[in-house]
Parts: C-alpha cells; structure tokens; sequence
C-alpha cells in the first residue's frame, strides 16, 4: 500500500497531537544530524511524521535509515515502502542490509545487534527510535524474566551514546518513550498515515510477542494500576543505575593512569566493583557479554594471578593479562593493523608509504634522516628472524619488544619500517637502527601505544653506541 501523507498545518492542536510533548523532550538538535530508523511499523512512520512537522523549529538536518534484516519474505518490498513514505516527506532515505546469523543468541537478539551495528556506522550525530512506552515496560519483563540485573530491569533510556560508533559519536534518541501504542496510533489515524504490518509480532513464540499479547493484558485486567507501578519502578531503577554509573566512571579511571587496564588497581576493590570494572571492560571493547560463571572464574583468577599470563575466551574476542595489564583481543584484531595486509602495497618513499598505511613520524632523540624517509621504502609486520642492526651487532626485534614488555599476542603486527635496499630500518614506537641519526624520524602507530609497558619518551636510546638498551 502507497503511504499517504498530507502535510499538516503548523497550527493543529488536538488531543491526538504528540507533538508539543516530543518537541519538549527533545535535546537541542539545531545544527545537527539527526536521523531516524524507519522500520515502516507505526511507531517509527509516526516518529518520522512528528520530525518531519518540527524539521524547522529543530533546525535539524533530517534524514531516515532502514535496516533491511532480509528475514520477511516481504523485507524487499517493506524497504521500497519506506523509501516512497521518505520522498513523501522529502526526507533523504538510505537502505541498510545485513545479514543475521542467530547462532549463540537467538534472531531477536542478533537481528538488535546487526541493527544497532548499522547506527553506530550512520554519519550522523543522532538517531532517533520509535520506540514507546508499551516498549518500555515489556523490556523490563524481559530483564526479570532472564534473571536481568539493575542495568537490564532499568530498561531503556530517553537518549544514550551508542557504543561502538568509531571515531565519530553517535547518540541514541527515544522521544516517543512518554507514549503508549494507543496514542501512537489515534496519532496515525487522525493525520491518515498508513503503515506496514510485520506478521511476525503476532507469533507467541517469541517472548516479547508472549507478553504483550498474553501475560500483559492479563495483568493489567487483574491490577490496573500495574503498568503506572511497573513505569516508576522503572524510573528509580534508573536512577539507581545512574549513581552507580558515576561509581564505575571514577573507578575505570583509576584503573586507567595511562590509558591502560591496570590489574594491580583492580586488585583493591570490593568483589562487587572488579565484577563491575570487567563488565565494563567487556563492553568498552566490545567482546560480548560474559555468562556469570565466566565472569566468576576469570574474577577469581584475575584477583589471585594479576601478573600472570590469562586469557578470558568471550562471545566476539577475548581478554588477555599480561604483566599486570588487562588487553582487549577482539576477533577483527589482525584487521586493525592495515600494514599486517599483505596486499597493501605503496611505491614510492618510505615516508609516504608509512602514512598511506597509518603511520605518524615524530622526532625522536635518534631516528631516521629525511634523506632516508625520502628515498623508497616500505612498511611490514615483524617476521621471525627479524633483526635491528646497531652500532655494534644486532638485536633481535621480537627481544626488543619482549624487554619493553609489549604483550606477546601483539608483536606478530608490530610495524618495521625498511629501506630501500629490505633492511629494517626501525621499529616503530621503539626505536631505530644504527643507520640513523640524531634527532631524526621514528615511525609511530598511535593504536600501539597502550601495549609498551613506560611512556616511549623513556624508551629512546640516547646514545646510540648503547645497543642492548630500549
């Protein structure tokens, strides 16, 4: 069905108007991006709808993002449907496609984790969901119900960063959360809005639908007031989990004195709060939610062996110790090093090379001469056998790394930089060769940083003539 859509005027206000409510919720969003998820369900063609009346009093740049899940025999035909409802509102519209895989986690939650995915790549400062009141309270149920604690029972917030956006931040918007499913649809129907249908939400096999169609209406026919209750049940939990949340932000950073997870620290709180501090990590770093007797036992060995070497297997990577360090190992790792790649291949000088691929120069006490950045060269992960030649002799680089305590998962991607003629010409962030020079070049990865156990500025030779020191 072709979506109808006849611009309202400014002016309206009934009591089926949700407007004067959202805009009041609403952060102040002039000058940025805001855009909506538009599934085609009523929810989000109402939230689309209310946008679209404010688009000038927020002074927003609008547009609408559908997630095509590929799981409906009709998903084709919803993501067109969206598209003619968007060039209705003259809204810019993008269709994003993923694939599901269910396995470990069931298609809801993995359908959610392709989709929130989807949002934190967006280029935009804001995403805007439908969802509602209604949402909110069968959200809660699933928390109880799963054995949730006050981060789950808490449900969702109005507005929230979305982890895992990258280098830009991207922040999570409910506005039509203070509404009911009702509200949302006398909406629609006094502005005749027409919406899509997904089957799907009537099937009692899944949970959510169960409760909403069921469990639900029962309870509210035996306690009316039960939804009001459950609402500011919410509310307090939330607050809750708000001090708590100040909690954990002062603790992470006083595990952090240099950017780095320090097992030691952790070591001196109370049980409650190291469980606390590895959630988070697990969530900082995205590597999965841990089932509580992983959780558990890694505590205890964590608490018992901070210096030794443990590894925490989790559902997309792992936790590594290391000397008093606690790293993040997710299963993309490799691809977070470009110059591991050995199809990234750059002609031309090493200087140029070695930025193509990410890489920084800075000065150093003793680096390369730019007559060497500028000759031809190239930039590689280590290789075993490699070795630095110094004033007298040479060193193997794996020691190198090994003495400056770089964890051992990491040193197969550490960056060489060699010259024309092969030969490693230095290591990135430790140190170069005896070919260079006085306050000369060093060649830096910035993504390295964490893993050298001092600050790199201790680690520069000097002296040159002083071969077995980093």
């Amino acid at each position: 069905m072709m979506p109808r859509f006849n611009p309202p005027e400014k002016t309206v206000a009934d009591a089926a108007d949700l407007l004067p409510e959202l805009l009041a919720k609403l952060p102040d969003l002039k000058g940025r991006r805001l855009t909506a998820a538009l599934s085609g369900g009523v929810d989000s063609v109402v939230l689309l709808h209310l946008l679209a009346r404010a688009r000038d009093e927020l002074g927003a740049e609008l547009a609408a993002v559908h997630v095509h899940h590929g799981l409906n025999p009709r998903a084709d035909d919803w993501a067109a449907w969206c598209e003619r409802y968007c060039a209705d509102l003259d809204i810019p519209f993008q269709a994003a496609f993923v694939r599901v895989d269910p396995r470990g986690q069931g298609i809801e939650a993995a359908a959610r984790r392709e989709r929130y995915a989807v949002f934190s790549r967006l280029d935009t400062d804001f995403v805007a969901l439908g969802h509602h009141r209604d949402d909110q309270i069968e959200t809660f149920w699933l928390a109880a119900l799963r054995g949730g604690g006050v981060r789950a029972l808490s449900a969702m917030p109005t507005e929230r960063l979305l982890a895992g956006g990258g280098q830009q931040t991207v922040r999570l918007l409910r506005p039509l959360l203070p509404f009911s499913r009702n509200r949302i649809e006398a909406y629609a129907r006094s502005r005749g809005l027409d919406w899509l249908d997904d089957d799907s939400n009537r099937n009692p096999a899944l949970l959510r639908n169960w409760l909403r169609h069921h469990l639900l209406p029962q309870l509210s026919a035996r306690l009316p007031h039960a939804e009001r209750h459950i609402l500011a049940a919410i509310t307090q939990l939330q607050q809750e989990r708000a001090l708590l949340a100040e909690i954990e932000d002062a603790d992470w950073q006083a595990l952090h004195p240099q950017g780095v997870f320090d097992c030691r620290r952790w070591q001196a709180l109370s049980p409650a709060r190291r469980r606390s501090q590895l959630l988070r990590f697990t969530r900082e770093h995205a590597l999965g939610s841990p089932n509580p007797r992983s959780l558990a036992a890694f505590e205890s060995s964590l608490k018992n062996h901070a210096g030794a070497h443990l590894q925490w297997p989790l559902p997309h990577g792992h936790a590594c110790a290391d000397r008093g360090r606690l790293f993040a190992v997710p299963d993309d790792f490799a691809g977070r090093f470009p110059w591991h790649n050995k199809e990234n291949h750059f002609s031309g000088s090493l200087k140029a090379a070695a930025e193509a691929l990410g890489l920084r120069w800075r000065r150093a006490a003793w680096g390369l001469s730019d007559e060497t950045l500028n000759r031809p060269g190239s930039i590689r992960s280590l290789k075993s056998g490699d070795t630095l030649r110094l004033a007298v002799g040479s060193k193997d680089i794996a020691k190198l790394l090994q003495e400056a305590r770089v964890p051992a998962f990491v040193r197969p991607y550490w960056p060489l930089a060699l010259d024309e003629n092969g030969e490693v010409a230095a290591a990135a962030n430790l140190r170069a060769g005896a070919n260079g020079c006085a306050n000369g070049w060093l060649p830096e990865a910035g993504s390295l940083k964490g893993y050298l156990w001092q600050p790199e500025s201790q680690k520069q030779p000097e002296n040159p003539n002083a071969p077995n020191t980093v």
